[in-house]
């Protein structure tokens, strides 16, 4: 690790001296569609609430010819299960986010009028 990038005081309980294990390389899975996997994956870990999820997820059912019960939490219509715990309710089928009445209110808007992925 960087030691440069670390904040030069610390809190008083942090350890004095900082260990970051290296990370161990990433295996090819062999397959495309493995291979595709695992780059949505580790790209969904580096790009954490930076608002990229959705459209990878919609980029999977639309380029990659993944079907949307396959890519979207819950498949469409599951139970809401976590741990093995139902939280009750179901995840619904939507694939995109609706339109703000603000924006679909607007003459000037000329957005997507699809609700395709």
């Amino acid at each position: 690790a960087n030691t440069a990038l670390l904040p030069s005081v610390l809190p008083s309980y942090f350890p004095t001296t900082l260990v970051f294990p290296p990370l161990t390389p990433l295996v090819d899975p062999g397959t495309p569609s493995a291979r595709e996997d695992l780059m949505f994956r580790e790209r969904a870990f580096w790009l954490y609430l930076s608002g990229h999820r959705l459209g990878d997820l919609r980029r999977l059912v639309r380029q990659y010819s993944r079907t949307a019960a396959a890519v979207f939490p819950g498949g469409g219509g599951a139970a809401y299960i976590i741990n093995g715990n139902n939280k009750g309710g179901v995840f619904g089928s939507e694939v995109n986010l609706p339109i703000p009445f603000d924006e679909n209110n607007n003459p000037q808007f000329t957005g997507c009028i699809d609700r395709n992925p």
